[in-house]
């Protein structure tokens, strides 16, 4: 299991969200950093992610501010998890006192599944930072935040 030792925004995406937006960044950022197995040669760097409309690019540092790898994603790739998610987590959000808990299982698990297909997508986009299921869901969770405000979101990071 290899460990980085940061993963951060690039200034002008971090300075474009809300103080409650940042905090939520920041939990999923720490979540990564601590749970995250990335791959050997990653080891002790640091992460800079620089999202765009059409990418997110991915870049790895050394101490020094080298350039170990550079990876960029086109975030086409991602729209159907992403649309998809948000509208499974728009169910849960706006739905919750119609249903019963079979309901609420159910509707859970289709966000797993989505959750564990994009996942798959990032494993084939970046299968050079991190190959662990578990470490690409949660870089799946951090590109949907910077998507979708899931500060307005109470079910966007949440499994029963």
């Amino acid at each position: 299991m290899a460990k980085i030792a940061d993963f951060r925004f690039d200034e002008t995406t971090w300075r474009s969200g809300t103080p409650e937006r940042r905090m939520e960044w920041k939990i999923l950022l720490e979540e990564l950093i601590e749970h995250g197995d990335f791959l050997a040669p990653l080891e002790g760097t640091y992460f800079l992610l620089t999202p765009t409309s059409a990418s997110f690019l991915f870049e790895a540092l050394d101490e020094e501010g080298l350039v170990k790898l550079s990876n960029r994603m086109d975030a086409s790739l991602l729209a159907d998890p992403i649309r998809e998610y948000d509208g499974i987590i728009k169910r849960l959000d706006g739905s919750g006192h119609h249903y019963d808990t079979a309901w609420f299982q159910a509707v859970d698990m289709a966000k797993k599944v989505v959750h564990d297909r994009a996942s798959g997508v990032l494993h084939r986009a970046i299968g050079d930072v991190a190959e662990d299921e578990a470490t690409l869901r949660r870089i799946f969770s951090i590109l949907f935040s910077l998507r979708v405000d899931t500060t307005k979101r109470p079910h966007a990071h949440r499994h029963g």
